[in-house]
């Protein structure tokens, strides 16, 4: 218990702590101090090592501001008809193993078919007023609504 300590034993923890703290911070001095030496050792070997590359020569291997340009991957495209309409080419997602066979729509579930495939938003009429999307593209319009009033008004 903290409180049952005596005022000579509570002098003598403050005393540890104080203690503790400067090895502390001596330690963390002389760590410091090691690590700026180290670097500099390094430096001062015979071996001519640059530990960062000038601007001139980064210009020089990179190809300017932008670096190395990515050589790009050419990837194979299958052309085989057959092939195409009854594997999916390319959805095998193991690196070994053959491309998943296509199988009649009777067998893929029903909701897969009600998916939205558009790239657009649906409209406000067609969400429900109880979901938050719904709340959130409300305000997002008429954020975009306001501000193109203010633009308005400032030209004015």
């Amino acid at each position: 218990m903290r409180g049952s300590t005596s005022q000579p034993q509570r002098v003598q923890n403050e005393r540890v702590e104080i203690e503790e703290f400067r090895l502390f911070t001596n330690m963390a001095a002389s760590m410091r101090r090691v690590a700026n030496v180290i670097p500099k050792q390094i430096l001062k070997c015979s071996l001519p090592i640059r530990l960062r590359p000038s601007v001139r020569s980064a210009k020089k291997v990179g190809g300017g501001k932008m670096g190395a340009p990515v050589q790009k991957v050419e990837l194979q495209v299958e052309e085989d008809p057959v092939k195409l309409c009854n594997f999916l080419c390319g959805g095998n997602f193991r690196l070994e193993g053959p491309d998943p066979e296509i199988k009649p729509d009777a067998e893929y579930p029903d909701w897969l078919w009600s998916l939205r495939t558009e790239r657009t938003p649906p409209d406000l009429s067609e969400l429900d007023q109880d979901d938050f999307y719904y709340w959130r593209r409300l305000r997002k319009s008429a954020l975009k609504h306001n501000n193109q009033l203010m633009k308005v008004r400032k030209i004015k």
